[in-house]
């Protein structure tokens, strides 16, 4: 099977090639600026009453919450 190349010239293909590289440089410097939002906002599985934070490197910090009177 002969599959037809999907680029009219070297120009399309360079811009193609282009795009990709802009593209993964715009997700790796997002990622490094926010690394982990699902897991920065979240509690790490303990529960309500648990305030929770990520200092970035090493394990996250939780404390308990001391209920109110």
């Amino acid at each position: 099977m002969n599959l037809p190349w999907p680029f009219e010239s070297w120009r399309e293909l360079a811009l193609a090639a282009a795009l990709v590289v802009a593209i993964a440089v715009v997700a790796g410097l997002f990622l490094a600026k926010f690394p982990f939002p699902y897991q920065a906002s979240s509690n790490f599985g303990f529960g309500a009453g648990w305030k929770c934070s990520y200092s970035g490197k090493g394990e996250p910090v939780c404390i308990k919450e001391i209920p109110k009177k």
